[in-house]
């Protein structure tokens, strides 16, 4: 216990001390109202700067984008709205850095190819990241939250964090897993051996949550508070499946299998639970508590007595809510639907967001334009 404590107390000062510019006057303002796009060796450095961003920024080839000192603040009309992309063999550098977004809607920072990340002393409110394919990731002393997906040669890829609170969400490749999770609090050391290179060292767990995809079969053990993403993506017509009873409690030995993938929960708490569904299928849903819930493609989704945080629609998705909450958002893109039977919503936080041609409706009645985040 007193290796524990000390620890905790070492991590929160490394993780205060980066923080400390917090509230410190900059040397400018910047607004990025157009999309910035950085490409083959360009090189743009941000230092000193309170920075306001309205526009979608992409690093690609061997493209450099330094933020040193600085504050970063999205300003966005629904969540994630504008993404930060780096990919290709780009580097994304970050040192003394705040992150915020107004209006409390998520920011995403995209990682793909074999791009370069390095965090040090960065602090986020909704930030999410994501790391893929053979990205090279390394975190300081920073607050991270970050989906990081399998690889199939994981010699070549580095996801690490040392001095840092740390928020991972890992998504195997297909295949049979068995494993547990860490607890929140105080790690000295943890590797997600079967991610490949991706630790932590003498870091604040704050969570860790994990995803099946298809042909993927996964027992989790003995582990307290975890989240759990299903993504599935059929193409088959006239495909069907169902799942019920996915809940925030604790289970002794519950089993689910929807398709070829399958998830068993043993001696364990669930925190959060969020279906996300591509393709051309057809997903039934009941009696489950949910978070952010997504479906693409022409899928199709009935969710029955459930309750969202929020939903979204895309492509040509059809997704229809009965007797069921939704506590933030509902937002349909490309051209789909989104049909709210007998829903409740929190008048204090939820709002509509339409793009596209895509359409809303509740009890019948369409909504007629989107809504502003109350």
């Amino acid at each position: 216990m007193a290796f524990r404590a000390l620890l905790l107390t070492l991590v929160c000062a490394l993780v205060a001390a980066a923080c400390g510019h917090q509230g410190a006057q900059y040397g400018g303002t910047l607004l990025i109202d157009q999309p910035l796009l950085l490409s083959g060796s360009d090189s743009k450095v941000f230092d000193n700067l309170d920075i306001t961003i309205r526009a979608p920024i992409t690093v690609s080839g061997n493209a450099t984008l330094t933020i040193t000192n600085s504050r970063l603040t999205w300003d966005q009309q629904y969540h994630q709205q504008y993404r930060l992309a780096v990919q290709d063999q780009s580097r994304f550098a970050l040192k003394n850095v705040i992150t915020q977004t107004l209006r409390g809607l998520w920011i995403n920072w995209d990682f793909k190819g074999s791009a370069d990340i390095s965090e040090i002393g960065v602090t986020r409110d909704v930030l999410w990241q994501s790391a893929t394919d053979s990205v090279n990731f390394v975190a300081d002393q920073s607050d991270i939250g970050l989906t990081i997906f399998g690889w199939s040669d994981a010699s070549g890829n580095r996801v690490s964090a040392t001095n840092s609170k740390v928020y991972y969400e890992l998504i195997p490749l297909p295949g049979t897993y068995d494993f547990s999770l860490p607890n929140e609090g105080p790690v000295a050391s943890w590797t997600a051996s079967f991610l490949g290179n991706v630790s932590m060292t003498n870091s604040i767990v704050t969570k860790i949550d994990f995803d099946l995809q298809n042909a993927t079969n996964i027992t989790i053990r003995d582990s307290n508070n975890i989240s759990i993403g299903w993504i599935l993506n059929f193409t088959g017509d006239g495909l069907a499946y169902s799942t019920a009873g996915i809940q925030n409690r604790h289970y002794a030995d519950q089993s689910w299998t929807v398709g070829d993938s399958t998830l068993r929960i043993v001696n364990t708490n669930v925190a959060s639970f969020w279906p996300i569904a591509y393709g051309n299928f057809t997903w039934n849903i009941s009696d489950s508590t949910m978070v952010d819930v997504r479906a693409y493609g022409q899928v199709h989704t009935t969710y029955s007595n459930c309750s969202f945080f929020s939903i979204s629609g895309y492509d040509q998705a059809h997704l229809e809510l009965n007797d069921s909450s939704v506590q933030n958002n509902a937002l349909a893109s490309g051209t789909s639907v989104i049909q709210l039977n007998h829903v409740t919503t929190d008048p204090s936080q939820f709002f509509y967001t339409l793009l596209d041609q895509g359409s809303i409706f509740r009890d019948g009645v369409q909504i007629p334009a989107s809504t502003s985040p109350p």
